[in-house]
């Protein structure tokens, strides 16, 4: 939300009218972007992991399989991030990102999971690439290695795409 705000309340003027680049503040706004979502996320695993001691077993020590699918989940939430900081920059406007960041990734998988049920009718060949489905494979404690394998990448590959096409868009468009 501070991303549009900064292009409503002309913030981006002032800090490249003082002598700034565009690609240092664009870069800084990221920076604060994916601190402030890992520090929400980190509080929300420990939350859910004291919460669950408490109510249920006493939680023993990780295992490393569990602290590599808890870092996989961490670095597919930072590939949402991308995405709807891409947006945020794309739209420019407060109530528009809030709802393309909503509406945009459940359509695609409901897209792509009406292409898997119509194409190829057993398996799910195209959702499997989407977030989401990386999300839900990264939470299930019997995924295979190479299904984790192709997530590393997915998610890797989104950050990439999205914060490229974000830092694109800002070097193009007028402050």
């Amino acid at each position: 939300m501070f991303i549009c705000g900064d292009y409503k309340w002309k913030t981006d003027k002032n800090i490249i009218g003082r002598g700034f680049g565009r690609s240092s503040w664009h870069g800084a706004r990221l920076a604060a972007v994916v601190c402030g979502s890992l520090i929400i996320c980190l509080g929300a695993m420990v939350t859910a992991y004291v919460a669950g001691s408490l109510f249920w077993q006493p939680g023993g020590a990780l295992t490393g399989k569990e602290v590599g699918l808890l870092l996989l989940q961490l670095f597919i939430a930072l590939a949402y991030v991308t995405l709807f900081f891409f947006f945020s920059t794309l739209i420019r406007n407060t109530g528009g990102a809030i709802a393309i960041n909503i509406f945009f990734p459940i359509f695609i998988a409901l897209v792509l999971t009406i292409l898997d049920l119509a194409v190829f009718k057993e398996d799910n060949k195209l959702s499997r690439y989407w977030l989401s489905q990386c999300m839900t494979t990264a939470a299930n404690p019997l995924a295979y290695s190479g299904d984790l394998r192709r997530c590393w990448f997915l998610a890797g590959g989104y950050i990439l795409v999205f914060t490229g096409l974000s830092f694109w868009i800002n070097s193009k468009r007028d402050v």
